[in-house]
């Protein structure tokens, strides 16, 4: 603005100057032509008498010359008055333009020193823009590059994402896997334990074997030895035929002793020769064993997996088989007793041997009760509910030794009365919490198996109390018909021989095909005839302990042979029924009649009613035993282990799949790497090419600061050959006043001539028509009052051409002066189309500066983010890149999760000022504004 305005000041001094000519050219007129008048005037005064005289006329014309000229002249002070007046405004304005000038350039200055600190952010903003995308040359190869590492960028955020992801698999993987190298480390020391205890007893096992084989050589050589004293023999008796006919028998008895011996021999070879074949076949199925579990995933092998999930289902039905075992061992060692009678109960055995029997098959049937549950649940189940099994394995394993001791007890004979149940006991109450534990969120019941398990159960126990009752009766004096223990024991015997035969009735009712598992009854009831089997349990094990002390008592007080006394009285029996009662009843025993009475009435209830049921649906039941056969046969049911084998498998190939695509991805990422190092070497190169485009600016600059130091130079030049010119004007205007001054001097000194003409002069009569060519001028202008009657004449036509001449020298001199500034006008347009475009920086508005800013940091991190993984290769071949980028590059970048919300926030805010600034470009809803169609085709939102 402060050179517009000098230049504006320039151009109306210029003209001023014009016009000042213009005045001065009109002056020098003037005044020639006055000199000449004068000349000629005082000519004609002062002339000789040679000469014709001046008239009266040409005085008058003189005078009204005169006049016109003081007019002229008071016109022209009128004039230089109001030009000095203008001078002097225009000096004030021009002071003041001085002023503004001097502060422009104040403000200038200050400007300056900002647009010095603005390049200098230039600079650093347009370093940071070359450092990120290379020279302004490189600039629309790199926006396309850009793009597509953009799409590339977006390929390699998923494949990262998935990379990631199969790490975190990984690391778990990586864990569970070091869990379970630490499970399975803990669980081989224990088979190591294992190994070196089953080697010991195998050493012990090979050590009998060997006695036994040393026994079996012994034996071999002492028949060798009596074969050969048999065959002496023979030979003697040969030689007596008579002898040895007369004795047939021997020879007999001899040919059986040798066929026996032959029969034994051959079993013996027959048993060893097994026992050798089922070690071989035991030691290749561990080995097999072992085999396949070293294929399996550690995972499979940790503790409370799915091994040991097999490992339940195996330890189950190997208990149940066990008590098959149990069931058919016992009850060939116990066989039934005829009659039970005192000879039999005191002296004998047989009679107590059957009773423990019988207790005994009524907690191994309870035991496969629990058990037949627990394993239909376990085949039935979920597979998380198997697995939640398999971690109470050490449990069910010490529960299992229990069954181990009683057939090791069967295996050495010395299973008898004596043996304690309590740990039977306690082993179906195990089994019955862990079923109740194990299957509680899931109504899995095999209701026929329940039911022929609760039969055999109640069976064995209905035996064992009418054995008891038997033997109270014998032991019992018969004091009478009427008292309590008398009508107790035939209220049980009726009672027990009433549930047994409808025991014996729902057996004969069950289906005998095993897939048959639901039989109709409600879940209530099934559960009430469970509570019936432990029920008859309590009674059975109340009159036990009565027998048992009873027997006891008899047996202390025997002192001699008379079976007459080996009897118990009936209050002392009832006692010992009582305080039995007590102890198993505890808090709920209200008597044994009412106990035993009150239940036994129930019994005989519930069991008719499943009897009943059973036979009413004979028919659904054989129906449903069909279509669960045929669902056996299609293979429709899926078994939590098969379940849970379908999973690992789908796991396994599932890691295979995950394996394969790891080595994908890692091929794929040394793909990158290779990429990225190509990227970075055209970095280096585009840092060389931006190093030599600064360098280019540099000198750019320079030849700028140059340039503008030239035109402050020529500037200071304009501003002093515009002060002397005004110096000039000044020196002008004065002279000009000084030669009005002068011209009013002479105006005055021939003033005063003329009057003196005037009074001294004869006017002459008829002067006035002298001259044909003069012509009176009176009246045309006004006189002065001293010479308001006197006249004067001119030439004809004198003042017309003096003021067409006036005028035409003024249209020239206009012309002259338009055409001389329409010729500086184009010289100056000329040179200021040789000059480069001046920048006037606009005020900006700060939001849209900070959004800019913004936009720039946004950039320049996301580039650095593209650029943050490189090889130490790189990174050597850099070191020629300046400190500047060197400092930028070692800055800490952001995530670009981070960079990506903040783009995103960023692009919002744009939109939001965007749709501020031109609200014809969206549309207002309730709540909100939204762009239209067109700004969202455009922007691509």
């Amino acid at each position: 603005m402060a050179e517009e305005k000098a230049d504006t000041l320039q151009l109306e001094l210029e003209s001023y100057k014009e016009r000042n000519e213009e005045l001065q050219v009109d002056l020098d007129l003037l005044r020639s032509e006055m000199q000449n008048k004068a000349e000629s005037a005082i000519k004609n005064i002062s002339g000789d008498g040679d000469s014709p005289g001046l008239s009266t006329y040409e005085f008058k014309q003189l005078e009204q010359q005169n006049i016109r000229l003081k007019e002229t002249l008071v016109r022209l002070r009128d004039i230089s008055a109001h030009d000095k007046h203008d001078i002097q405004k225009l000096s004030k304005e021009l002071e003041m333009k001085r002023s503004e000038v001097t502060e422009l350039e104040r403000t200038k200055e200050k400007l300056s020193a900002k647009i010095d600190e603005l390049e200098a952010i230039v600079a650093d903003l347009q370093e940071q823009v070359d450092a990120a995308l290379g020279a302004e040359e490189m600039v629309e190869q790199l926006a396309e590059k850009k793009m597509e590492l953009e799409d590339k960028v977006k390929l390699l955020e998923e494949e990262i994402a998935q990379l990631e992801a199969l790490e975190e698999v990984h690391e778990q993987l990586v864990e569970s896997n070091h869990e379970l190298e630490l499970d399975l480390r803990e669980e081989l020391d224990l088979a190591n334990g294992a190994k070196k205890e089953v080697l010991r007893e195998r050493d012990a096992a090979i050590e009998t074997i060997y006695d036994r084989d040393q026994t079996i050589i012994k034996f071999r050589e002492l028949v060798q030895k009596l074969n050969d004293q048999l065959t002496d023999l023979r030979d003697r008796n040969s030689s007596n035929e008579k002898e040895s006919l007369q004795d047939p028998s021997l020879k007999m008895v001899t040919e059986t002793i040798d066929y026996k011996q032959m029969f034994a021999e051959s079993k013996a070879y027959t048993r060893a020769i097994d026992v050798q074949l089922r070690q071989i076949e035991l030691s290749q199925a561990n080995e097999h064993v072992q085999m396949l579990t070293a294929f399996m995933p550690e995972s499979f092998m940790t503790r409370g997996g799915d091994h040991d999930s097999i490992l339940v289902i195996l330890l189950i039905s190997r208990i149940v088989f066990k008590c098959d075992i149990v069931v058919s061992q016992t009850r060939e060692r116990f066989p039934p007793v005829d009659a039970i009678t005192r000879e039999a109960v005191t002296q004998g055995h047989a009679v107590q041997q059957y009773a423990f029997k019988c207790r005994l098959l009524h907690y191994v049937h309870s035991l496969q009760c629990a058990l037949h549950q627990i394993l239909y649940g376990l085949n039935s189940c979920q597979p998380d509910t198997l697995l939640r099994a398999g971690s109470s394995l050490p449990e069910m394993v010490a529960q299992e030794k229990i069954v181990d001791g009683i057939i090791e007890l069967l295996k050495s004979n010395q299973l008898d009365e004596n043996s304690t149940t309590d740990n039977i006991e306690k082993c179906v109450a195990f089994f019955n919490a862990m079923n109740s534990v194990l299957l509680a969120g899931e109504q899995l019941l095999n209701e026929i198996q329940m039911i022929r398990d609760c039969v055999a159960s109640l069976g064995a126990a209905c035996e064992s109390i009418l054995s008891d009752t038997a033997i109270a009766k014998v032991i019992i004096q018969e004091a009478g018909a009427t008292s309590d223990s008398v009508l107790l024991l035939q209220f049980l015997n009726e009672n027990m021989e009433s549930v047994r035969q409808q025991v014996k009735l729902i057996k004969r009712r069950l289906p005998s095909d095993q897939h048959v598992i639901k039989s109709g009854l409600s879940q209530h009831k099934v559960e009430a005839m469970r509570g019936l089997a432990q029920n008859i349990s309590r009674i059975m094990s109340a009159m036990h302990q009565a027998t048992k002390q009873s027997l006891a008592a008899i047996v202390s007080t025997i002192e001699s042979d008379n079976a007459a006394e080996h009897t118990l009285a009936q209050e002392k029996y009832w006692a010992l029924l009582t305080a039995s009662c007590e102890r198993i009843y505890e808090q709920d025993d209200r008597g044994p009649t009412q106990n035993f009475k009150t239940l036994l009435a129930q019994a005989n209830s519930d069991l008719q009613l499943i009897a009943q049921h059973l036979l009413d649906k004979e028919y659904d039941i054989i129906s449903a035993a069909n279509n669960a056969g045929n669902q056996q046969k299609s293979g429709a049911h899926s078994t939590p282990i098969t379940q849970r084998a379908q999973l690992i498998k789908k796991q396994l190939e599932q890691k295979n799949v995950l394996a394969a695509t790891l080595e994908n991805r890692e091929a794929d990422v040394k793909q990158l790497k290779v990429a990225a190092k190509m990227k970075q070497n055209e970095l280096s190169e585009m840092q060389i090419r931006k190093d030599l485009a600064e360098k280019k600016l540099s000198v750019l600059q320079n030849e700028y600061e140059h340039a503008v130091d030239m035109w402050k130079q020529k500037y200071e030049e304009t501003r002093l050959q515009l002060q002397l010119k005004e110096k000039e004007f000044e020196e002008t205007m004065d002279h000009l006043q000084s030669d009005i001054d002068a011209l009013e001097s002479e105006k005055s000194d021939l003033r005063d001539k003329l009057k003196l003409n005037s009074t001294t002069g004869k006017v002459q009569p008829g002067s006035e028509s002298h001259s044909p060519h003069n012509i009176s001028l009176a009246g045309t202008k006004s006189t002065p009052p001293g010479i308001s009657n006197v006249t004067y004449s001119a030439p004809a036509g004198t003042a017309p051409v003096v003021a067409e001449e006036v005028e035409l020298l003024k249209n020239a001199f206009n012309q002259e002066r338009n055409q001389r500034l329409r010729l500086q006008a184009q010289d100056m347009r000329a040179k200021l189309s040789q000059f480069e475009p001046l920048h006037v920086p606009q005020p900006q508005d700060q939001r849209i500066t900070a959004l800019e800013s913004e936009l720039t940091r946004m950039k320049h991190a996301w580039v650095l983010s593209l650029l943050q993984v490189r090889s130490q290769d790189s990174v050597n071949a850099g070191t020629r890149i300046d400190a500047v980028a060197l400092q930028r590059r070692n800055q800490p970048v952001p995530l670009k999760g981070e960079i990506s919300s903040k783009a995103s926030q960023l692009a919002s805010d744009i939109l939001t000022e965007y749709l501020q600034r031109k609200p014809h470009r969206a549309t207002h809803g309730q709540f909100a504004s939204f762009p239209t169609v067109d700004v969202k085709r455009v922007l691509q939102i």
